[in-house]
């Protein structure tokens, strides 16, 4: 082994064993001082640092971690420290632009799934909403370089059960497959507005009314009725 070897190979176990013991020096000599030990997550880099700081937001900040537009910490900034040890992660934002029918909304966000971008934004999605994602590189016609946002909407329906309204919304084609869908069940003797294979169409009102025939016994006791008859063959008195 020539002598640049012998001289690299004691550097890298001088630099392990140092790396290897700088953590718990670190962790016990915050815990002494009565601080809290972070490891910050951003970019594929690490960093830690002891901090007397009463949040992790604060705690960033002092220690020169910037947070820009969108990003999102986990866990959030007003976390309050009262564990010895906190590993942070700070997802950086990206741009997104949002299709919503013709509505078209550009926004920057370091969330990763469509829903959280979508909502991140300030958007009203509902939970038969269907959301695709896909990469965008049009800058000219998207407007934006990042994640490209289709929304597409269920249909909304307004179904009326006798006194109650209830607001839908679904994928389903007629009216028979929505009350299906939702469990309403049709009776025999039900009153319903529309046909069952009428077409499923936007803020459609479809009225309902259940008619159920009861049959309720009731059991008495009478007193018997009194008769009276005047009968002229019979002396008086």
């Amino acid at each position: 082994m020539s002598i640049m070897s012998v001289v690299i190979l004691v550097g890298f176990i001088a630099y392990s064993a140092f790396i290897g013991q700088s953590q718990p020096f670190s962790f016990n000599k915050a815990i002494a001082e009565g601080k809290g030990l972070i490891t910050v997550y951003v970019d594929g880099q690490k960093k830690t640092f002891a901090t007397n700081a009463r949040t992790i937001g604060e705690a960033l900040k002092q220690n020169g971690v910037d947070l820009g537009k969108g990003d999102v910490l986990e866990p959030e900034a007003d976390t309050v420290i009262d564990q010895p040890h906190y590993n942070v992660n700070v997802y950086k934002a990206y741009p997104a632009v949002i299709i919503d029918g013709e509505n078209k909304t550009t926004t920057l966000s370091g969330y990763r799934t469509a829903r959280q971008i979508v909502e991140s934004a300030g958007i009203k999605i509902y939970p038969e909403d269907r959301l695709s994602m896909d990469r965008s590189n049009d800058f000219y016609g998207a407007g934006t370089l990042g994640q490209k946002i289709t929304i597409d909407r269920a249909t909304p329906v307004q179904v009326s059960l006798g006194n109650k309204t209830f607001d839908f919304r679904t994928w389903q084609q007629t009216v028979g497959g929505l009350l299906k869908e939702k469990g309403i069940e049709l009776g025999p003797k039900d009153e319903l507005n529309l046909d069952l294979n009428e077409k499923i169409y936007k803020n459609m009102k479809i009225a309902l009314n259940k008619i159920s025939q009861d049959i309720i016994q009731v059991n008495e006791v009478l007193d018997p009725e009194t008769q009276s008859s005047l009968d002229r063959s019979l002396a008086d008195g």
